[in-house]
């Protein structure tokens, strides 16, 4: 059940990133189908290089568990330094005072080197997960190679259908973007340290176990803070001496 729950929750993750990042890049760049193509395409490259690299990690690991728990705790991490940098770096790709014709230019632009700087990186990791899961459930429970595909590539995409609905319907208009990520980052955390105890080498798991439970403090304290800070994307590209009234996120997009 551990590897299942693994791949739906790197499905959810990716298919939240994926929905998600277009709603937070949207007060720089807007969701102009450009935006929305970069971002899929984004995604689309690193799922597919990931799960190549996955592939060939899973032919020469002894141990794919362990991987898999370093990558979920890889991708949580960044995408919760994510929430602190992004901001910064969108805004310094749309610099103020600029015409429409030059802003329209730098839309494209500056949300696919966004995408690719802050989305790609989390997507190429979880997407490394099915190969060595696949590995690991054929190796543990002794099952074919296309049965243990078939049980993680459903688990997956179960947990893909969860990021796609539970994020436009549900997260993004009760909790908002940037703590709909933050949750999703705390996820992928918490993830890795499980994937880990649940591995076979009992002798690992107990090395690293007071380490582990103190590293998952340490990397989700920053990760809870987030929720409670106010968004920088409140108050971007507003005009000259203009006051944000209010602040509110449906499922379509923010509202100010």
């Amino acid at each position: 059940m551990a590897l299942l729950a693994a791949a739906a929750l790197a499905g959810f993750a990716v298919l939240a990133i994926e929905i998600l990042g277009v709603h937070w890049l949207a007060p720089w760049f807007g969701t102009s189908n450009l935006v929305w193509s970069n971002q899929i395409g984004v995604v689309l490259l690193a799922m597919a290089v990931g799960g190549w690299s996955g592939g060939q990690l899973a032919r020469n690991s002894p141990n794919p568990l362990r991987i898999c728990s370093r990558l979920l705790l890889f991708a949580g991490v960044f995408i919760g330094c994510s929430l602190w940098l992004m901001p910064m770096v969108a805004q310094a790709l749309l610099p103020e005072d600029l015409t429409l014709d030059e802003a329209a230019t730098l839309f494209l632009g500056g949300s696919l080197g966004t995408a690719l700087l802050f989305f790609a990186p989390p997507v190429f990791l979880l997407s490394m997960l099915s190969p060595l899961l696949i590995e690991a459930r054929s190796k543990l429970e002794l099952q074919s190679a296309g049965e243990a595909a078939g049980a993680i590539a459903a688990a997956g995409t179960l947990g893909s259908l969860a990021g796609v609905f539970g994020s436009s319907l549900i997260a993004i208009p009760t909790l908002g973007t940037r703590a709909t990520l933050a949750i999703t980052s705390a996820a992928l955390i918490l993830g890795g340290i499980l994937i880990l105890r649940s591995a076979k080498s009992a002798a690992i798991a107990e090395q690293k176990k007071t380490g582990k439970g103190l590293l998952a403090v340490f990397l989700l304290l920053p990760t809870a803070g987030i929720c409670f800070q106010k968004d920088p994307a409140d108050e971007a590209n507003l005009p000259p001496q203009a006051q944000v009234l209010k602040v509110a996120e449906t499922s379509i997009q923010r509202l100010r």
